[in-house]
């Protein structure tokens, strides 16, 4: 295995700069993701603001960034894929930008309903998951984290 700790290195076929990253999830992905939670919990589907949320053939219901994400702007919350928690519509290319939308997994209802763990840290290489830590946790675990605060706040700012 790669070591996390390692320093950036030139690959020797391409030229890019790469290095393998330990991820823990941080509170504010878990309050984005308690967030989206609450809003595909109350959305309305035969109201929903197509620039804010919509439901694919498919059935999945699929919430923009700026719904569920602190107004702060950090991109952490995209991480949270490597958890498996969230996955994105689509995807970035070199040529075309996201469209924002992100839809919950069903294991990330499960973990923000206390009914799962995952693991404590993912390691990232080349922006793809490499491997993950045997140890885990649950949302009660996330460093000063509110779960019934975060979701107060979500539901009156819906409001």
């Amino acid at each position: 295995m790669i070591n996390p700790t390692q320093d950036p290195v030139d690959c020797p076929h391409c030229g890019q700069r790469v290095q393998l990253y330990r991820r823990r999830l941080s509170t504010g992905m878990v309050s984005s993701l308690v967030r989206l939670y609450a809003a595909t919990r109350g959305a309305d589907a035969d109201n929903l603001d197509p620039d804010k949320m919509f439901r694919s053939e498919s059935g999945a219901l699929w919430v923009h960034k700026d719904v569920f994400c602190d107004a702060r702007g950090s991109g952490d919350y995209a991480k949270m894929r490597f958890w498996q928690l969230i996955v994105p519509r689509d995807y970035r290319s070199k040529d075309d930008n996201a469209s924002g939308f992100w839809a919950i997994t069903e294991l990330g209802i499960d973990f923000v309903e206390r009914r799962t763990r995952v693991p404590l840290y993912v390691y990232v290489y080349n922006n793809l998951l490499h491997s993950v830590s045997p140890d885990t946790l649950g949302l009660h675990d996330v460093s000063a984290f509110d779960y019934h605060e975060t979701k107060k706040r979500s539901q009156e700012e819906s409001k």
